[in-house]
């Protein structure tokens, strides 16, 4: 770590983390995602996440049963 900041990795993770929530979440922001406290981004991040493998399991469920037909 840089004694007055955070290591490259760290900031890769962070942007990262804002690139998600702004691409995906349709609706953040840049700077509301930047300037956002870090526990409600890890928030936001994990709902997001549930709400994408929730939508998968239901598109996985809806074309195996089309498939049945």
């Amino acid at each position: 770590y840089d004694f007055f900041g955070l290591s490259p990795t760290d900031k890769k993770l962070i942007h990262e983390e804002i690139f998600n929530l702004c691409h995906y979440a349709n609706g953040f922001t840049h700077s509301e995602v930047y300037c956002m406290p870090l526990h409600l981004r890890r928030f936001y991040i994990k709902e997001l996440i549930n709400t994408k493998k929730a939508e998968n399991e239901h598109y996985k469920k809806s074309s195996s049963r089309a498939r049945k037909k």
